[in-house]
């Protein structure tokens, strides 16, 4: 992918050229792409940062969000966001990450879309292409999966639920509906999260391509008993299950062989957690890292594994 250069080209797809070689490097440890076009990233997102504009102001629906007419001045230079993918812009001055440079719009959708969807759009997105994927990793982060999945049962417009109406079984180009009828963009902003939060199969940024991989699943209280995912990687297949029972909640999982996981199970004071049947002190290939209020945490060795937890879980993690 080619990045597009002018004022009328969108980020979304010529981000894919900083994305792509930095998820080849998480998923599976594959530095060569990323090496290969780094110079060439780094020329992309200084070139972007000479064209950010500091006049981005509200603007009524369907005007241009950036200025009346196009000023095509490359000497007014705006904030960028040259993080690790550098992909998307800050509109908050004076709010600064550790590198010193903006946040990313990601932190503007937590404090100011939260109270936006809950009461003045009645618990439904107002985001589109590029902000409903960096929500949904906010809120999640902020630990409001209750909010995504909320939003994920949604069934009226606009939501996922109201792609599928009428029997239909393809996510639209737009919210409305029309344009492309089969279209990932927006259905890729909540399709991971089902793999990384529900079922939570998630890599280690510090441990790429999944020699270390991070299981932490969200248990909704209510509709839905139970959820099972694999993720095929270099190693062998690392899966992971849930099921509600009768008194607590029983965990599955399978990590492949040279590759270990760090495990996070929903746990309150009183809980007791067991190993195929066995108490979790005694199981093989399992050590406890920390018990909290919320929930305990193992770091866990290849091998397949039945945990169950009764008396006592936090529901949400």
């Amino acid at each position: 992918m080619v990045p597009r250069a002018g004022i009328g080209k969108d980020m979304v797809w010529s981000s894919s050229f900083v994305i792509m070689p930095w998820y080849q490097y998480l998923f599976y440890g594959d530095t060569a792409v990323l090496e290969e076009n780094y110079s060439a990233i780094l020329r992309y997102l200084n070139y972007l940062a000479s064209q950010g504009k500091l006049d981005i102001q509200p603007r009524e629906r369907g005007t241009n969000p950036l200025f009346d007419e196009p000023i095509l001045d490359p000497l007014m230079t705006g904030h960028l966001q040259q993080s690790q993918w550098g992909d998307h812009l800050s509109l908050s001055e004076e709010w600064h990450s550790r590198s010193g440079l903006p946040l990313s719009i990601s932190t503007a959708f937590y404090y100011h879309d939260v109270d936006d969807i809950e009461v003045t759009h009645d618990g439904h997105l107002t985001t589109g292409y590029i902000g409903t994927k960096y929500l949904l990793d906010l809120l999640t982060q902020k630990g409001r999966e209750d909010l995504v999945w909320q939003l994920a049962l949604k069934t009226d417009f606009p939501s996922w639920g109201y792609f599928l109406r009428d029997g239909r079984t393809t996510i639209t180009e737009k919210w409305t509906g029309g344009s492309s009828l089969n279209h990932v963009v927006l259905d890729a902003a909540i399709d991971p999260w089902f793999y990384n939060v529900l079922a939570s199969v998630c890599h280690d940024d510090r441990s790429p391509g999944f020699k270390h991989c991070i299981i932490k699943p969200f248990v909704p209280d209510s509709d839905l008993d139970w959820v099972k995912a694999s993720v095929n990687t270099l190693y062998g297949t690392i899966s992971s299950s849930w099921q509600k029972k009768s008194g607590g909640l029983v965990f599955e999982i399978e990590i492949p062989v040279n590759t270990t996981a760090t495990l996070h199970l929903p746990a309150l004071p009183g809980t007791e957690i067991t190993e195929n049947r066995k108490p979790v002190s005694r199981a093989r290939g399992v050590r406890l890292i920390k018990f909290d209020d919320n929930e305990a945490v193992f770091e866990v060795g290849s091998g397949t594994y039945s945990f169950s937890v009764s008396g006592g879980t936090s529901g949400m993690m």
